[in-house]
């Protein structure tokens, strides 16, 4: 199924979730982690691989991730094909994200924005770089903008409802244009006009330029109804702040080749100076929703498109998508806990009723039975043969044989016994000193 399917998504969809296995006495919540394939051809969800645990540390996590790699080498012998998946989603968890890189690409997440930023500049063009990462992480583009737009609504805190919501809507059709960037330099052009439009007090030239670019790129687009559902969703701001706490120390933002090339890039902004001036003041003047974009530029290659769009171009030589959700693995467990097993079963629950899906989905989508296309062969006459079957009686065993010298020796010696060597066998006359063979 996964040799199908690659063709037309070679994506991975990687997430956990509760509430599914029973809870394990004197041990932590068991969580399944599912990664699955979406056939966008048949509009089919599969798991590849599944595993429950309820240690939620990437260790452990990737060391399961790990054998699920191995299993999958070792039974991908066809070489047209692919094992794994070049890209996996995933949400925004270190334990999550890290597992995908010490697992598939054997690297921490410091080597591997290094990595992405020489493959994206172009650097060490006669060392083949793609080959050193086997998958490219992305985070879920709705679950990101989610977050965006819960930290930009608190920077925003004060202002008046009806404003705010026409603020926050420029805001986020403004980051979902540097999501869906194709190269690194059509990141750069779009991260200038965020620049100044969100940053210029007056409605100058930069601005007027930089506001009519993004309703073009706005205008080509099919997402406003995803935005705007984001605009109504309510999210809690504790529930999002995890990717961006503790774990995403300093070291991160200091390692991170991307910090240091986009802080170039606003110096040179900051003194650029605008030709037509304008007393028109600017509305969407909030420096600080652009200081929240530039405060997760460390991890731009996980948030925006160039990194898994350079891929399709050198796999493909077009572009198929820009950017992905993680929709079809909670697709997957919205389904699996209404419709196939009932909340907090046992395991064996679980493997029985994704199996018979599996077998279900198999049989429905991707079975081919050959012999039913192909004549049935015939065995000429001449090469018939044909002859009695022979009937061979079993032998007996040799204890069910009527053996007369059975319990009898049948041992005899060329030797002679002088009896009258043995005076104790001489009794009553009846024996002499005869010999007597024995």
């Amino acid at each position: 199924m996964w040799f199908e399917i690659q063709e037309v998504n070679a994506v991975w969809y990687f997430d956990a979730t509760g509430c599914v296995i029973k809870d394990i006495k004197n041990q932590s919540m068991p969580f399944l982690y599912s990664i699955i394939m979406h056939d966008k051809k048949t509009k089919t969800l599969i798991p590849v691989a599944e595993f429950i645990s309820t240690i939620q540390n990437s260790t452990w996590i990737s060391s399961n991730l790990f054998f699920i790699k191995t299993m999958m080498i070792e039974n991908v012998r066809n070489k047209n094909k692919i094992a794994i998946a070049p890209v996996m989603v995933t949400d925004m968890s270190w334990a999550l994200i890290n597992a995908i890189h010490e697992a598939f690409n054997n690297c921490s997440i410091v080597q591997y924005l290094k990595w992405s930023y020489d493959v994206v500049t172009a650097r060490n063009i006669n060392f083949d770089m793609h080959s050193l990462m086997r998958v490219r992480t992305y985070l879920c583009s709705v679950h990101f903008l989610k977050i965006m737009k819960t930290h930009a609504k608190s920077k925003l805190h004060g202002i008046e409802k009806e404003r705010q919501k026409n603020i926050l809507k420029t805001f986020l059709f403004s980051f979902s244009i540097l999501q869906n960037s194709k190269t690194l330099d059509e990141f750069e052009d779009n991260f200038k006009d965020f620049y100044f439009v969100f940053t210029q007090k007056f409605q100058n030239d930069l601005y007027l330029t930089s506001i009519v670019k993004m309703k073009e790129k706005l205008a080509s687009r099919d997402d406003e109804n995803v935005l705007n559902e984001i605009l109504a969703t309510k999210w809690v701001v504790d529930d999002v702040n995890t990717i961006f706490s503790v774990e995403c120390s300093k070291k991160i933002k200091e390692n991170s080749p991307y910090v240091n090339h986009f802080s170039k890039i606003v110096q040179s902004l900051v003194t650029t100076a605008s030709i037509i001036k304008s007393n028109i003041k600017n509305d969407f003047c909030y420096p600080v929703l652009f200081e929240l974009i530039f405060e997760y530029i460390h991890l731009v290659p996980l948030w925006s498109g160039f990194i898994i769009c350079d891929w399709q171009m050198k796999a493909f030589n077009e572009i198929r998508f820009t950017i992905q959700s993680n929709n079809a693995v909670e697709g997957y467990f919205k389904h699996l806990k209404n419709n196939w097993i009932p909340k907090h079963s046992m395991p064996s629950q679980l493997v029985g009723a994704i199996y018979e899906m599996l077998q279900m989905k198999y049989f429905l989508h991707y079975y081919k039975d050959e012999s039913t296309n192909k004549k049935p062969s015939k065995l000429p006459e001449k090469l018939e043969k044909w002859q009695k079957k022979r009937i061979c009686k079993r032998e007996k065993g040799f204890y069910y044989k009527n053996n007369q010298q059975f319990g009898h020796s049948s041992y005899k010696s060329n030797e002679s016994v002088d009896l009258q060597e043995f005076p104790c066998l001489e009794h009553d006359g009846k024996y002499n000193s005869k010999t007597i063979n024995t």
